[in-house]
């Protein structure tokens, strides 16, 4: 008997990157980065490099699609997660505003030219305020 997975829907949040979204899929349904790699047949080098904003080179359509099938979600929502600018990618950058409010990573957050928040004006983040970390 050929047994199919089956996952819980982890609904993408306004804005949130694809590198977020990852790992908030993976640790909702209790898979590790290459779990998730061999059931989406992408290989966990693959996933692991998403997670860590490295989409270089870029998704193919065939992977989109591939990954959108597994994560019960459209190619579309799935390219919306994907960055349409540079991006910055280390350190990761909050808005401890944002962050507040909904604890989620923005991908624009992440964009190279992106310094402050867009809706509360401030300075974003890249370590903690109070011990540096």
């Amino acid at each position: 008997m050929d047994i199919q997975p089956w996952w819980y829907a982890v609904e993408p949040y306004p804005g949130e990157s694809l590198s977020h979204y990852l790992g908030r899929f993976r640790r909702e349904n209790g898979l590790s980065v290459n779990a998730l790699g061999r059931e989406t047949e992408l290989g966990g080098v693959v996933i692991g490099r998403w997670e860590r904003f490295y989409f270089n080179p870029p998704p193919t359509p065939e992977q989109i699609q591939r990954l959108a099938a597994h994560l019960g979600l459209t190619a579309v929502q799935v390219r919306a997660m994907l960055p349409a600018a540079p991006l910055k990618l280390e350190p990761i950058r909050l808005c401890a505003a944002c962050y507040a409010e909904a604890p989620y990573h923005r991908l624009v957050w992440q964009y190279k030219a992106t310094t402050v928040c867009l809706v509360h004006g401030v300075r974003l983040l890249s370590e903690c305020p109070r011990c540096k970390k």
